[in-house]
């Protein structure tokens, strides 16, 4: 055995970080401040070409053939009290045996078809956004979780993260919003449970909390994101969890 210790954010007795407070940017170069970027302006590029895309499979179910997406924002209120797929037209659909409740993704699919009735582009559009803003918030928390370990690490996870070709689908389709939302808010939650880390106030707390639930508004799958919590305090800190 070396003996040697996991690299980790260190906490003091208070509940404070005391990893290093200069700037990471100052000690890692000016390349350090633009990886954000950098990460999602390569979910933009790769993804820009979804723009011109038509409607495609469940895409229907949620946008032209939803009668109550096509009331626009004043059926926002039933989005909020009814299961994913009502409104479906479709003669035998299968809907009526499914029931989930993503409301979030739904009201974003009637508000841009007020916006914009029948246009596939402008779904394309807040999908590929959407990504990309992921990837900058993914950077912005990884980067003061992994502080403790080597500066490229961070961003060559996000990078590849934000390249790798499993995304795909959930970019290109316009019904998989929901599984952008949910990873965009519960990242986060987590950076905002960081922040409460780094500077005890509730507001970083509760912020995380809202966020949190707003990735179980966009898929309930993101119910599974709670054990991540614990995982990265456990492994990322040296920090209790009692």
């Amino acid at each position: 055995m070396s003996g040697k210790k996991k690299q980790a954010v260190k906490f003091s007795a208070a509940g404070r970080p005391t990893a290093p407070a200069p700037s990471q940017a100052a000690r890692h170069g000016q390349w350090y401040n633009y990886i954000g970027l950098l990460a999602a302006a390569l979910g933009l590029l790769l993804y820009a070409g979804t723009l011109g895309h038509d409607y495609c499979y469940d895409d229907y179910s949620v946008t032209t053939k939803n009668s109550l997406i096509r009331g626009g924002i004043k059926n926002i209120p039933a989005i909020f009290t009814t299961q994913y797929y009502f409104g479906y037209e479709t003669p035998g659909d299968f809907s009526k045996a499914i029931h989930m409740y993503r409301p979030l993704p739904r009201a974003v699919f009637a508000l841009l078809w007020q916006v914009a009735p029948d246009r596939p582009g402008i779904y394309h559009l807040f999908n590929v956004l959407m990504y990309g803003l992921t990837g900058w918030l993914l950077w912005i928390t990884w980067r003061r979780i992994l502080a403790g370990c080597p500066a490229g690490l961070a961003a060559a996870s996000v990078l590849l993260f934000m390249a790798h070709p499993v995304h795909t689908e959930a970019v290109a389709n316009i019904k998989s919003l929901d599984e952008i939302l949910a990873l965009f808010f519960f990242t986060a939650a987590l950076y905002g449970l960081w922040r409460f880390f780094e500077c005890p106030r509730r507001g970083w707390l509760a912020g995380a909390a809202v966020c949190y639930g707003l990735a179980l508004l966009s898929k309930e799958s993101a119910i599974t994101f709670l054990a991540l919590f614990p995982l990265t305090i456990w492994f990322f800190t040296d920090r209790r969890l009692s």
